[in-house]
């Protein structure tokens, strides 16, 4: 999904500062490992069988 539906869904609003934020934060959990970023700007939610890195959920570790 991009930043603009996600904003929208969670309330935020389709104002271009929401919208700038919300990508801010979909960058920050794409960065820390809960989704991925397949092409700029573009976000999903990782495979619940993918490593996700230590100390995360699904590591197994």
């Amino acid at each position: 999904m991009r930043s603009k539906p996600v904003s929208v869904a969670t309330g935020r609003g389709e104002g271009a500062s929401n919208v700038e934020s919300t990508r801010v934060r979909l960058k920050r959990l794409a960065s820390r490992g809960w989704l991925t970023e397949g092409s700029p700007g573009l976000f999903a939610l990782l495979d619940p069988g993918e490593d996700r890195g230590p100390g995360r959920a699904g590591s197994g570790g």
